[in-house]
């Protein structure tokens, strides 16, 4: 895998020669995961049982609009379950594929700091939901912006976990653009023309800057699809030999 963190970080990204590289080149819909395992992230906790909580709340109440049904919170159940599996199986493991002998060639992932969780207003609570789960559990403390207000339970879970939430239109969203650092969008939507309208009309108003990477591909259950955005590849090669000697001086380095 080859690639770097500075100014070729532009994009998805995914390292080219890496696992991921046709991951964000190639389009996703949603369907039930199969795959998982017990979450384990006390963020991760800390949201679902706000979702849960949320899940509760009658349609009569207030914040009955933006609350989560019971087939949505099934769906959050198997999605946080397919991200601690793809978090065990893949991201939370650095890999030397090659096992050279004179040389690590390691594979790795980390946090990518900053980012932005975007909730259209055509979008679902329980989506943003959902992928807030996924950056939790790359370890990621991205924004969040939503077009509509979120229950309190809601709120005060994304407080206790440290993320930053504010609400804002699809329009102001779109005038605060110009300001953002170079970052990652995660964009979310009610459907797939619904979404390249919004990214269409966020592009236009920030003349179009490479530096602000958007997904916004359906949300799905994958955590294999849905912690990338929140993750970035690291590349470690270190030398394993002393004058053509090897050595294993660095086997418990990474």
């Amino acid at each position: 895998p080859f690639g770097g963190w500075k100014r070729s970080v532009v994009g998805p990204t995914t390292k080219a020669g890496g696992p991921n590289y046709l991951i964000p080149l190639v389009d996703w819909r949603p369907t039930p995961a199969v795959e998982g395992r017990t979450p384990t992230h006390p963020d991760v906790q800390v949201l679902l049982d706000a979702a849960h909580a949320t899940a509760a709340v009658p349609p009569s109440d207030p914040e009955g609009p933006t609350a989560v049904t019971a087939d949505e919170l099934a769906s959050l159940d198997r999605a946080v379950a397919s991200d601690e599996f793809a978090w065990q199986t893949e991201f939370g493991v650095a890999r030397d594929v090659q096992q050279l002998v004179a040389e690590r060639d390691i594979l790795r992932y980390l946090p990518m700091p900053g980012g932005v969780i975007r909730l259209a207003e055509s979008g679902r609570v329980s989506d943003l939901v959902r992928v807030i789960a996924a950056a939790l559990r790359s370890g990621a403390t991205p924004d969040v912006s939503s077009a509509v207000e979120l229950s309190a339970a809601l709120r005060a879970a994304l407080t206790t976990v440290g993320l930053r939430v504010t609400v804002a239109t699809d329009e102001a969203f779109r005038a605060a653009g110009r300001a953002l650092p170079a970052t990652r969008i995660r964009w979310i939507a009610a459907d797939r023309a619904t979404a390249a309208a919004g990214v269409r009309a966020f592009a236009e108003a920030t003349d179009g800057r490479p530096d602000l990477a958007i997904v916004a591909h359906p949300v799905t259950e994958a955590g294999r699809v849905e912690m990338l955005p929140f993750l970035r590849e690291q590349a470690v090669a270190i030398t394993a030999h002393r004058f053509g000697t090897p050595d294993r001086l660095s086997n418990t380095l990474i």
